[in-house]
């Protein structure tokens, strides 16, 4: 589910803009992102259309802004960048997951053999 927030600037606010962003954000919410709170902000200068979207999930803060010609393609772009920045914390924590197993598994074996001096840190058993 995501809570989120509009800001049109230097333009006329549509129904089809907000629809369109968020059917592109329910993508994140299969990433297992969870509740989220976000704030669009759309704006038009004489030639570009600027997209900038802020998301806060679990304590993690997203950001990405696209500058293109059309608002769609803008919309396309941000959420593609916020996908690829969520995947790549998942993939960190996951990483950082997997590297404290061996020494949490190490210290339990540690704990578990009563010795007098220093263990050998790998042992091939």
């Amino acid at each position: 589910m995501i809570d989120l927030g509009l800001t049109f600037r230097n333009m006329k606010s549509s129904s089809r803009l907000p629809s369109l962003m968020k059917s592109k954000l329910e993508r994140l919410e299969k990433l297992g992102l969870g509740p989220m709170l976000g704030h669009a902000v759309f704006t038009r200068d004489k030639r570009m259309c600027l997209v900038e979207i802020t998301i806060s999930s679990k304590g993690h803060h997203y950001l990405a802004s696209a500058r293109c010609e059309d608002f769609i393609q803008a919309v396309e772009c941000v959420a593609e960048k916020l996908t690829r920045q969520v995947r790549d914390s998942k993939a960190v924590a996951t990483h950082r997951r997997r590297q404290a197993l061996p020494l949490a598994a190490h210290l339990a074996r540690q704990r578990a053999t009563p010795s007098f001096g220093l263990a050998p840190l790998f042992t091939d058993a």
